[in-house]
């Protein structure tokens, strides 16, 4: 590995950054954009998570698969979770010590880890060990809207205009803790309306989930409470239901996606991947207990669970 890199001089090269979306590779993006002022005039993208597509003369932070031909991909996810920098797929830098965030390697890479270090010690919780601040109303705020993009265009437009990292974050991290109030008053009474909507057949439970029924505004960014609630009200049909699938249904009443989940290892993503192989989804599959299935043709829960029962979970056994 080169002892002689030079961070700045490589990422002044590329023509874009591609991050992670998450809470760590955006305030890695905005801790970049704030250093590197050339940055500032390059595209900036946050693909989804099942984006693969292959990006060339681009920084890619946190989702090295992406990388392409003369691309530069930071990284904190080797199995030592060291940071490490690679070039064109050559691993030509990395830290010493195993590093808790991507935005604390960026630090290193740019020599201003002082400079960033009470934010950079939120981002590594968050990143790490989520359960320290679970209960804390910017981290309730920030998983209502993980999905949205109207945040992270925001910080990045902030920080492009004015090269001020503090003022993206200090936005960020208010709105989140807005949202987060919004939520936690409530989020309980919106759970527990989910398990009691919950079609229960056995140990099957098939929730609806009518996605735009239920959303506030907070700072210019809609919360869908319905979905934001569809995660906890799974786990807690969990204890005593397997499988538990979320059936998100838009305002046309299309079944729009759902999302499975199983405490037995592979089923939630053999019951996705039998969804496609049966022609009743477009794509599905995922990690063994967690997965989702997308443009389902099945528009009923309890026709969901006929053909669990019929055609997919005696497979599984």
């Amino acid at each position: 590995m080169s002892s002689g890199f030079d961070f700045r001089v490589w990422t002044s090269r590329v023509q874009r950054i591609t991050a992670d979306g998450d809470f760590d590779g955006v305030t890695a993006t905005l801790i970049l954009l704030a250093e590197v002022p050339e940055l500032r005039e390059r595209e900036v993208e946050f693909p989804a998570p099942f984006d693969t597509k292959k990006r060339d003369n681009a920084l890619v932070i946190e989702r090295p698969e992406r990388a392409g031909v003369e691309a530069v991909a930071v990284d904190h996810h080797d199995p030592s979770a060291k940071g490490y920098v690679t070039i064109n797929g050559q691993r030509i830098w990395e830290t010493v010590e195993p590093m808790k965030s991507v935005a604390r390697v960026v630090a290193r890479l740019l020599g201003v880890e002082e400079k960033y270090a009470d934010v950079l010690e939120i981002v590594d919780v968050v990143d790490s060990e989520p359960k320290k601040v679970e209960k804390e109303l910017f981290y309730i705020g920030y998983r209502a809207v993980i999905t949205d993009q109207t945040w992270r265009k925001k910080v990045v437009e902030i920080v492009k205009a004015t090269g001020d990292f503090r003022e993206a974050w200090n936005w960020m991290i208010s709105t989140f803790t807005a949202i987060g109030k919004v939520v936690a008053e409530r989020l309980e009474a919106k759970v527990s309306e989910l398990v009691q909507r919950a079609v229960i057949d056995g140990d099957v439970a098939v929730i609806p989930v009518f996605v735009g029924k239920d959303v506030v505004t907070v700072e210019g960014i809609r919360v869908d409470l319905e979905q934001m609630a569809s995660k906890p009200a799974m786990m807690r049909l969990e204890h005593d239901k397997d499988p538990v699938i979320a059936m998100n249904i838009d305002v046309r009443k299309n079944i729009v996606g759902l999302s499975i989940a199983s405490p037995r290892k592979n089923i939630a993503d053999k019951i996705a991947k039998k969804l496609v192989e049966l022609g009743l989804a477009e794509s599905g599959g995922g990690r063994p207990q967690i997965a989702g299935a997308q443009k389902v043709k099945v528009t009923e829960p309890t026709e969901l669970i006929k053909v669990l029962k019929e055609r997919i979970l005696p497979q599984l056994q």
